[in-house]
């Protein structure tokens, strides 16, 4: 227990965790946007691939 106390009261680790817990934030958060970016471009191509018209078949000339 006392070694734990001695790791909490030094400063440089203080500085180091919450340094590193700040840079995981940033990087995390910039990863959540450009996923939840591509989801979407992903959504509305997929919209307009379904809601796209298909032009009609012409079944008299298939058969002779």
């Amino acid at each position: 227990m006392n070694a734990i106390t001695k790791m909490l009261r030094n400063g440089n680790f203080l500085r180091g965790v919450s340094i590193g817990a700040a840079a995981g934030l940033l990087v995390g958060s910039f990863v959540a946007f450009q996923v939840g970016a591509n989801k979407t471009d992903i959504q509305t191509s997929v919209v307009k691939m379904t809601r796209r018209k298909k032009s009609p078949i012409d079944y008299t000339k298939l058969f002779v």
